[in-house]
């Protein structure tokens, strides 16, 4: 068996050393380096993907932005007409209030009223001065456009028409036609200088006659210039189309129309026919679904291509297209891979350079104690190796065995931790499992009780009506009461059920923090309780400048309508119900106050905790028009989901009660 090993060929230390670890460092040097270009070139593509959806929902955003205003503002100005704050045959209080209204809302062009006779006043803004607009009065006839004075005065005509009538306007016939606010076709402007969409709405009275029709004007080169603004350090283009293809606003500077010249009228230009490559190409390879991604090519260079749909109102469905090119990621990682390439063959050469030198020195060390124990064995007792002794061998082997002894009770020790490790990842999983599950019966929970509860509580309200109907003269005065509370108990029940999934759905309806305007939430609360202010006589004001907040605005317009409805609910008798809401800035952040004149808050009893719990009522059940205790304890959630707190103080009954809760600001994270 020795002699079998001696005839092979033999190797020399060095070679059996320094070989296998240069080929081992190679293959594993290779196989990371096409591990580590591959998932480079996946993590850079997906990245890539996500950051093409995040613009194209950040336009979508900006849209939705851009495009909700004009309605809200079409509301307030017909409520400041209806309720006579403005009047409506008065053309010179109109027009100050409509250049007032300029002033105050950056990013409507213009605000105009247009009435039943055929006349016109309005104001607009025009390279950032402002402009009035109309004809003498409410009825049809000469139209002026003139600049606006320091008096609210006209100075100068701007352009003038000799017969102006409302009624012929596409913006005014489209209104009397529709309820709500309408929006117009995309149009170019007579001046030729933008495109322009108008939103518009009748103002009926009680007799549903029509007293007039409100407008706004906006302009879309604002959406392009914010387009243009997202593409400053992001390389592509990013485009909007509408149903028919045409441009709405694109990240380019060219315009999305031809002028008008000559006798040839301005037009608007189709994605298709832009001239612009990378925007035809993308437009031909667009398939007939309204979303996705899809990749095209354009002079040799790949574009990824997002598509997302934008619908703003009816009338308003358009498509916005995000091109990025495809070097603008892939360009610098082949740059990384050829870096990642001279890396990995100087580390080769330098583990070559080391084995050499690692593989001498224990070459020359064995070599010696071979010749030492060569020389024992011959008998030589006297000879002495230059190495260690045979006592510093035997040293080291005694500290091999302990450094052996060590690994083992590490790696027991490493294998018991291990095993909690694992024991505490599988209670995780059982954990995470119990929570998913909790959440996945939350929601069924929420069906049933939208669905399968409410429906027989219906059932049972409508059947109840329908019997006490058709039992009327049959039945006993007690039988009449019973049914009664068949009724009325389920009705109760199901304002309970809707009451609680408006708390439970408090942070689930997957809106994200925005900045939002409380002036604008106060004015969106207003608007829902009117019916409530005006059966009560109730006022609200508002006495301090409010703040712009990073929050969830649709649950900020649920808190502030929660707070406002129970300071109109609980008012005293013979008072009508006057609320005062009020803001500053403190240690905590931002802290709001609202204020009444109502029943108030007994002291010492605790109310001041209690309130804010679920299906707590401090009165009876059918005092003040009944209630489930739970609008104030969603007021509390809306408020700590957004890292603030809730509270309330009250000088005694009958003698008003305040609310407050803060707001941190920065707000926590999203």
């Amino acid at each position: 068996m020795i002699a079998g090993n001696i005839d092979k060929p033999l190797r020399s230390l060095r070679a059996a050393l320094l070989v296998p670890a240069v080929a081992l460092n190679l293959l594993a040097g290779l196989g990371a380096a096409v591990l580590a270009f591959g998932n480079a070139r996946d993590s850079v593509t997906l990245l890539s993907s996500h950051l093409h959806r995040e613009i194209a929902q950040r336009v979508v955003q900006k849209l939705d932005s851009f495009l909700s205003r004009p309605p809200r503002l079409l509301l307030t100005h017909a409520a400041t007409l209806e309720t006579g704050q403005i009047p409506f045959d008065d053309p010179v209080a109109l027009r100050r209030y409509f250049a007032r209204q300029i002033s105050i809302h950056d990013g409507i062009n213009s605000h105009y009223l247009g009435w039943p006779q055929g006349g016109m006043v309005g104001a607009g803004t025009e390279d950032g001065k402002t402009y009035i607009t109309g004809t003498n009065g409410p009825e049809a006839g000469e139209w002026r456009k003139s600049w606006v004075g320091p008096d609210s005065t006209a100075v100068g005509t701007i352009s003038a028409l000799p017969t102006f009538d409302a009624r012929q306007r596409p913006w005014f016939k489209r209104a009397q036609e529709a309820h709500g606010v309408v929006w117009s076709d995309i149009y170019i402007l007579f001046t030729g200088q933008d495109m322009a969409l108008t939103a518009s709405m009748a103002i009926r009275d009680d007799q549903n006659t029509l007293r007039g029709v409100i407008a706004t004007d906006t302009f879309l080169s604002r959406i392009g210039e914010f387009l243009r603004e997202i593409h400053q350090n992001q390389p592509g283009l990013t485009f909007i189309v509408d149903d028919s293809e045409q441009l709405v606003a694109s990240s380019s500077p060219e315009p999305p129309f031809i002028p008008a010249a000559g006798t040839t009228p301005a037009r608007r230009i189709t994605a298709a026919t832009s001239g612009n490559a990378v925007m035809e190409a993308a437009m031909a390879a667009l398939s007939a679904q309204s979303s996705g991604q899809y990749m095209i090519t354009v002079a040799g260079n790949r574009h990824a291509i997002v598509v997302q749909p934008y619908v703003g109102a009816p009338g308003l469905s358009w498509r916005v297209l995000v091109a990025v090119p495809e070097d603008t990621y892939l360009g610098s990682l082949d740059a990384a891979n050829l870096r990642t390439m001279l890396l990995i063959a100087a580390t080769l050469c330098l583990t070559a350079g080391l084995g050499l030198w690692l593989a001498h020195g224990l070459n020359r060390s064995i070599t010696a104690i071979g010749a030492g124990a060569q020389a024992i064995s011959e008998g030589q007792l006297e000879h002495r190796v230059a190495v260690p002794t045979v006592a510093e061998l035997a040293e080291l082997a005694h500290s091999f065995n302990r450094m052996a002894d060590a690994l083992q009770q590490a790696r027991n020790e490493q294998a018991r931790h291990m095993a909690e490790i694992t024991r505490a990842e599988g209670d995780l999983r059982h954990k995470n499992e119990e929570l998913e599950r909790s959440n996945a019966e939350l929601e069924y929970f929420a069906y049933v009780a939208s669905h399968d509860l409410r429906e027989p509580l219906r059932n049972v309200t409508s059947y109840s009506t329908l019997l006490g109907k058709r039992l009327e003269g049959r039945i006993s005065d007690d039988e009449k009461e019973f049914l009664g509370f068949i009724h009325d108990g389920g009705l109760r029940m199901d304002a309970l059920v809707r009451d609680l999934l408006d708390f439970a759905r408090v942070g689930r309806h997957g809106e994200s923090m925005a900045e939002t305007d409380f002036a604008e939430v106060i004015e969106t609360a207003r608007i829902n309780l009117r019916v409530q202010m005006q059966e009560c006589g109730g006022t609200i004001t508002v006495t301090t400048a409010l703040p712009v907040l990073r929050a969830y605005r649709r649950d900020m317009v649920s808190l502030i309508q929660n707070l406002l409805a129970n300071a109109l609910k609980y008012r005293q008798s013979d008072v009508a119900p006057a609320i005062t809401v009020a803001c500053r800035r403190d240690e905590e952040g931002w802290h709001f106050t609202i204020t009444d004149n109502g029943i108030g808050l007994a002291p010492g009893l605790d109310y001041e905790e209690r309130i804010f719990r679920l299906f707590q009522r401090l009165h009876q059940r059918d005092q003040f028009g009944g209630g489930t205790g739970v609008g104030l304890a969603i007021c509390k959630k809306v408020v700590e989901r957004h890292g603030g707190r809730i509270w309330v103080t009250s000088p005694g009954p009958n003698q008003g009660a305040t609310l407050h809760f803060s707001l941190p600001d920065p707000p926590p994270a999203d």
